[in-house]
């Protein structure tokens, strides 16, 4: 909405003070807190506070939308800051005048009376009520925020049910006030004079229809990263919730961190009991401190790096390839040298595989699994340096490379929980004040592995008749760690993907847009068999004609869904997001 300020300044001849009211009105669309802005469009209802600190951080704009469950703010800096830290020095605070009433609240700034001040750096809020002001955790407000990394833009949930002191809710008015301020430079989105109204949308969003733990194809490798917070997992009363999450997920391979004072021989043991492999040699367990990893198939060379396990996987020979599994946990909190010297070394580790020689050699197109607690909480550096190989430390761990066989960046397999529009891996137990956010990771060579299925699972947030139909309890993550279990099945293709393959080269498919309006393309070197959208229980929804490359999604509800494309005999899968 164009800011009626503007408008006036042109016809009026003499200098007054306005005060001025800039409504959003809600346009209701599916959001989700993953650290990847595209759902975010121009419908949305947007507030451009322009370039007014071009010596520092300066506040730019920001984002609001809504669905039944919780209030979507995105927005924009002039320079990346680490948002939970000090990094970068800031003062942000986000102001929400949760009643529309200027006069309740604590004044933050003229015609506002802010009921919630969130300040990010300080990790804390206030909760201003008429009978006095608390002060509170980002635990009591559920909020959730991406990315944990430095960024110029952030996104963050707030539940629309929250009661901040467990007693009184936060938003009582269909329409609310929104305020960003940065103490430290003195900026301000809006400035003093106006002011951001915000009125939520009635209307509701298809509810997320579950993801089922099964795998698809039992040919498919799942694998589950896992910290256990300091062995948890493997003891009493923690254990019995241990037994009932592996029993469920039935995976090929388990990276568990911060698993101490606990043995291979006794892991295996449990292992063995709880999901029996059907072979003479059962599990095979190895441990790196305090980090255990247990695969159904022999480990048949390990290497250690800085905070990293690495091994090859015997996989059977249906397989066609074998699989360089690494298995990592990396510093935690502030310290953000120690995690870039260990993305150097995981980097210089997967380049020196890659030819002949040196420390380790694998065959060409050997998939690649790095999983584990990445601890991605400082400067977004490190991602990138384990993604695109951009090794910092050159004197050190050599110059840097791209990572994957087809000389790309490896992938994210960045997870979504079973029944949510979320992505952290990390919640907040009570009295620990960081907001909730995604510190574990899957990334994996896409060039040769194909993502079929990946969730996060967070019992403590699943109906009660899914839980029951997996064996399952509510107390299950709850009652483990802070972390929680982070899952995916890959599938290895026939032939890599982007790499020449005699006179050819094959290339995936591209999948656009994503999320998707009516129609969704396919953008591929071929000829498309065809296309087909199945729903997340794998029921067939919509099938394509041979030979096109659009699939109309006009008369589908929203909602997530699984897009089958044939091509030349081979298969490709994706997950796509229909608004």
């Amino acid at each position: 909405m164009k800011n009626l300020k503007s408008i006036f300044k042109s016809s009026l001849l003499f200098t007054l003070v306005f005060v001025v009211n800039q409504v959003g009105f809600s346009q209701l669309t599916g959001i989700t807190i993953d650290e990847d802005f595209t759902d975010w469009n121009q419908s949305m209802e947007t507030f451009t506070d322009g370039a007014d600190n071009p010596n520092g951080l300066d506040l730019l704009d920001f984002q609001v939308t809504n669905d039944q469950h919780n209030l979507y703010i995105k927005f924009t800096l002039s320079t990346e800051i680490a948002l939970a830290d000090d990094l970068v020095p800031h003062g942000i605070w986000l102001c929400i005048d949760a009643d529309n009433d200027p006069t309740t609240g604590y004044v933050q700034q003229a015609e506002y009376g802010t009921e919630l001040a969130i300040n990010f750096n300080q990790h804390y809020a206030w909760f201003n009520q008429p009978s006095g002001n608390v002060r509170v955790g980002f635990e009591a407000i559920k909020l959730r925020q991406a990315p944990t990394v430095t960024s110029n833009t952030f996104e963050i949930a707030i539940p629309r049910n929250i009661m901040p002191d467990s007693v009184s809710p936060l938003f009582t008015h269909d329409t609310i006030r929104i305020l960003i301020r940065d103490d430290e430079a003195g900026d301000a989105m809006p400035n003093v004079g106006d002011i951001f109204q915000y009125t939520f949308s009635s209307d509701t969003v298809a509810a997320i229809t579950p993801i089922p733990l099964e795998k698809e194809d039992p040919t498919f490798i799942r694998a589950v990263s896992y910290n256990v917070l300091f062995n948890n997992g493997w003891e009493l009363p923690g254990i019995t919730h241990m037994e009932q999450i592996v029993k469920a997920l039935q995976a090929d391979i388990y990276c568990f961190q911060e698993a101490d004072d606990i043995s291979p021989q006794e892991v295996k043991s449990y292992m063995d009991n709880w999901v029996p492999t059907g072979t003479q040699e059962g599990w095979h367990v190895s441990i790196d401190y305090s980090k255990i990893t247990c695969t159904r198939w022999p480990q048949t060379n390990d290497w250690v790096l800085e905070r990293a396990h690495a091994m090859m996987v015997d996989l059977p020979e249906s397989y066609g390839r074998d699989l360089l599994l690494l298995n990592g946990h990396l510093s935690c909190c502030t310290q953000n040298q120690n995690r870039q010297n260990q993305a150097d070394d995981f980097a210089a580790f997967i380049l020196d595989a890659k030819v002949a020689g040196g420390r380790i050699e694998v065959p060409k197109n050997t998939p690649i699994m790095f999983m584990g607690d990445m601890n991605l909480v400082g400067f977004n550096q490190q991602r990138k340096t384990i993604l695109s190989g951009d090794i910092q430390d050159v004197n050190t761990y050599g110059l840097g490379g791209l990572l994957d066989w087809d000389s790309t960046e490896l992938a994210d397999a960045a997870p979504l929980h079973i029944n949510q529009n979320m992505a952290y891996t990390w919640r907040s137990f009570s009295g620990t004040t960081f907001p909730n956010g995604r510190l574990d990771y899957q990334f994996y060579s896409d060039a040769i592995l194909q993502k079929e299925k990946a969730f996060v699972l967070q019992t403590e947030v699943l109906p009660s008749d899914y839980l029951a139909n997996y064996n399952l309890d509510s107390a299950n993550t709850w009652g483990i760690s802070d972390h929680l279990p982070v899952v995916v099945d890959y599938s290895i293709l026939d032939e890599p993907v982007g790499i020449e393959q005699g006179n050819h080269i094959n290339l995936k498919p591209t999948i656009y847009p994503n999320p998707a309006g009516d129609v969704v393309f396919v953008d591929v070197e071929g000829d498309i068999d065809h296309i087909q959208l199945q729903d997340l229980t794998g029921s067939v929804i919509l099938n394509s004609i041979a030979g096109e490359k659009a699939l109309s999604l006009k008369n589908i509800p929203a909602g997530v869904y699984v897009l089958n494309i044939s091509v030349g005999g081979k298969s490709y899968h994706s997950t796509i997001v229909h608004e």
